[in-house]
């Protein structure tokens, strides 16, 4: 690897700034890790600012990616910190009263929404002015959420012209805000916060699927800067099976957020239960949120059939995946879930429950050779389970494995990455 002046002919450095990150990142955290592990496999420096949770050790080092931290306002080290402690009491009590801080503080900045800190954007600003004098960064990236990340970025730009800044949006503003204020308010945050970020980005890394919904209506007037790209969870990479189940059951895998208003956690026990053959599989449940303890009772009153095992590393969970027989998907809303692209590049097969008309899980999934799509909310869980079996038994009938790397090749780290080596020419 290669630091500040000290570097090869054409290598390029650059910092990608993000919100949690491992030992237990989130979504967006893991996103960026490939695009940053990709940059560093072509020959380019790559280093990641991400926050600096409470009691979790950020890595100096991972994969070549160098990782630096930064203390996160006192909000969210309150809801971190809790979380952290969240079977007892004083920990439960600290998480609820950094949200409430937090949504407090939102709404004192309403005329900035969703801005809820004044400060730890400049904390930011300060961390990356710090690192770029020491690296000498050809390019900063913000990955939107959260807004702090992008207005640094934006705002560093500012303070020194010539350095490129792209903005990452991994999500995407108007759908992260809109059940959180009025159709008006929104428009009318977002206008702001596009004038005052996208003005500075030399490119906008748009996820196609939220263009398509969003993009016309709220980004037409930075069509020149805008390239679009999918979710870089594609990976091909040689994994172990983690060698933990029993392999005289077919082992199915749920892995992933638990949280009931976007994935219908209760048809999705209803319609495993009433699979035929019951006594031949075993759900293995990875995860946490608000439907956790619905899950639990489902496992109490099938035990040994579904088996909740709480939150594992991503690490752990590759080889999980790897060895699962069967991996289970859902989604109610219109967001596109990262997990639907970790497990096509397993190989293995899918089973997505199907939750509304607008999820766009299903679109890619219909891609993938080894997917059984099944609608659980037009028809009972009892039909939803015949006609997965039935669907089931007719994917058993083929032979081979699917082989999707052109079909998904916006989803691979490695097209994020060119785009933002074709920024830098």
């Amino acid at each position: 690897m290669t630091d500040g002046m000290d570097r090869k002919a054409g290598c390029k450095n650059v910092l990608l700034v993000t919100d949690r990150y491992y030992p237990e990142p989130y979504a967006n955290g893991i996103c960026v890790h490939y695009v940053a592990r990709s940059l560093v496999q072509a020959g380019h420096t790559a280093h990641i600012l991400a926050y600096d949770i409470p009691g979790k050790i950020l890595p100096e080092e991972k994969d070549g990616v160098r990782v630096f931290g930064v203390q996160p306002d006192l909000m969210n080290r309150m809801i971190f910190a809790g979380q952290n402690q969240i079977s007892s009491l004083p920990g439960k009590l600290l998480k609820t009263t950094g949200i409430i801080l937090l949504r407090l503080n939102k709404i004192r900045l309403i005329s900035r929404f969703p801005l809820a800190s004044e400060s730890f954007h400049r904390n930011l600003v300060k961390q990356i002015a710090a690192l770029d004098q020491q690296y000498h960064y050809d390019a900063v990236i913000g990955a939107y959420n959260p807004l702090d990340t992008v207005l640094a970025a934006a705002e560093y730009k500012q303070f020194r012209p010539d350095i490129k800044m792209a903005v990452y949006n991994l999500d995407y503003m108007p759908e992260s805000i809109k059940n959180h204020v009025s159709a008006e308010k929104m428009k009318k945050s977002c206008d702001y916060w596009q004038d005052v970020i996208y003005t500075q980005a030399d490119m906008i890394l748009d996820m196609e699927t939220n263009y398509r919904r969003w993009g016309q209506e709220y980004q037409e007037k930075w069509q020149d800067r805008i390239a679009l790209t999918g979710l870089p969870l594609f990976v091909s990479e040689e994994v172990k099976p983690a060698g933990v189940f029993d392999h005289s059951f077919e082992n199915w895998v749920y892995a992933g957020a638990l949280d009931t208003a976007y994935y219908q956690i209760e048809e999705a026990m209803k319609i495993f239960c009433a699979l035929p053959d019951q006594e031949k599989r075993v759900l293995h449940i990875y995860g946490r949120g608000t439907g956790y303890e619905l899950c639990r009772k489902y496992a109490a009153a099938y035990p040994g059939r579904i088996i909740m095992h709480g939150f594992v590393s991503h690490e752990e969970l590759k080889g999980i995946l790897k060895e699962a027989d069967i991996l289970l998907s859902m989604k109610k809303t219109n967001l596109i879930s990262g997990k639907t692209f970790e497990y096509m590049a397993t190989g293995n097969t899918v089973v997505h429950l199907q939750g509304s008309e607008q999820d766009p899980n299903s679109d890619y999934l219909r891609q993938y050779n080894r997917s059984v799509i099944v609608r659980s909310d037009n028809q009972t869980s009892e039909e939803a389970a015949v006609n997965l079996a039935r669907k089931l038994g007719e994917l058993a009938a083929e032979t081979g494995r699917a082989d999707n790397q052109e079909a998904f090749r916006k989803n691979t780290p490695e097209y994020t990455r060119d785009l933002i080596l074709n920024m830098l020419k």
